[in-house]
């Protein structure tokens, strides 16, 4: 096949105006019409092959530089706090995800919550967590490289008020300076 051709079916477009098409003219590796078969037609001329799709629906092609894959599904499944603006947000989520989800034994967020988003600019507390979750251990890590837990699961872990501090630790719930993309 050609730099020039025609593909027929179900296109779906991305133009709130015009959602679905029937054709689209491809000219020298760049689509020149989407819309009608006729239209099409008549952007690129007579003999250009035409790839026909029966069945199945073309789509815009998919860009991610990076993403992984695993991982975002996983999330999926865990409370969602994306949009968390302060801990009251993030105290409020986890009441929310435990009521829905009685039969999940650990509270866990994916990435995607940022601690300079929060209006506290700091981490929530064990305490703070426990207020939101105290029956169930709640675990929320931050890009993989911090992580709050409330009560419970720390005491599972076996971390208590007697467990040395481990090498080049931090004890500042401020954040270091991050930049928007962590």
């Amino acid at each position: 096949m050609g730099k020039t051709f025609i593909v027929e079916g179900d296109i779906v477009t991305m133009d709130p105006a015009r959602p679905r098409a029937r054709a689209m003219a491809v000219r020298d590796g760049r689509v020149v019409a989407v819309g009608s078969v006729d239209e099409a037609h008549t952007a690129v001329g007579p003999g250009v092959p035409v790839v026909r799709y029966a069945s199945g629906t073309v789509v815009p092609g998919l860009i991610d530089t990076h993403n992984h894959m695993q991982w975002t599904g996983i999330q999926s499944r865990l409370v969602d706090l994306a949009g968390a603006r302060s801990i009251a947000d993030i105290q409020a989520a986890i009441r929310a995800y435990a009521a829905k989800h009685p039969q999940v034994r650990w509270i866990t967020s994916g990435s995607g919550w940022h601690v300079v988003n929060l209006a506290e600019k700091r981490y929530p507390t064990r305490q703070e967590l426990d207020a939101a979750c105290a029956d169930r251990p709640v675990y929320l890590p931050r890009v993989g490289h911090a992580g709050v837990a409330n009560s419970l699961a720390l005491q599972l872990a076996g971390i208590g008020a007697d467990t040395p501090e481990p090498p080049a630790a931090r004890s500042s719930a401020t954040p270091p300076a991050c930049p928007t993309a962590c």
